[in-house]
């Protein structure tokens, strides 16, 4: 027996390369994320449109570092900050390396995620905002089977309350629960 290969560190394997795209591309893409979801909250792992959650973390993590004086910048390049800026992109995009997040943190995006959907906690599997969101909240879904049936989980009691006060729905209905969640997340992004 070996153990876990990256005890405690994140995982490199997932990684995909974020390919040079042209500018103009690149903001095309954009918009037409943003004209499908509303938004321009990219997920850093969101891989269609040839990795644009990785480059989206990329931009941010570029634009933090010439804010704190760490990088310097062309004009040109400057600009292209300003063009994002205006186009309601937030720099707030992380690489995964900075984007692991405990409980407490998905279920404070869970309570901001059902502010911004008309009090709905139903997140798709898919939501493209936030690809975690949808797979913690079926993470959350496998662990409630197993508290309920008395195996080892991760819930406690304080949790299933917790999740509970928000209406979050431990069941999707119907035998094609995948599919309905996936026709969701068009109304819901």
């Amino acid at each position: 027996f070996r153990g876990p290969k990256n005890r405690g560190r994140p995982s490199t394997s997932n990684l995909v390369a974020v390919p040079k795209i042209a500018w103009e591309k690149r903001i095309q893409q954009l918009e037409n994320f943003k004209a499908d979801t509303g938004h321009l909250h990219i997920d850093h792992n969101y891989r269609h449109c040839s990795n644009l959650g990785g480059w989206a973390a990329e931009q941010s993590t570029m634009y933090r570092n010439w804010k704190e004086g760490t990088q310097h910048l062309s004009q040109d390049m400057i600009a292209k900050f300003d063009q994002l800026a205006a186009m309601g992109f937030e720099f707030n995009i992380l690489p995964y390396y900075e984007n692991n997040r405990s409980w407490e943190d998905h279920f404070a995006v869970l309570l901001k995620f059902k502010e911004q959907n008309n009090g709905s906690a139903r997140v798709p599997l898919k939501y493209k905002a936030d690809l975690r969101l949808g797979k913690w909240v079926q993470t959350q879904r496998q662990q409630y089977k197993l508290w309920q049936d008395e195996k080892k989980n991760k819930l406690t009691e304080d949790k299933v309350d917790r999740l509970n006060r928000v209406g979050f729905e431990w069941e999707v209905a119907g035998a094609g629960a995948d599919q309905e969640e996936e026709e969701v997340e068009d109304e819901q992004v």
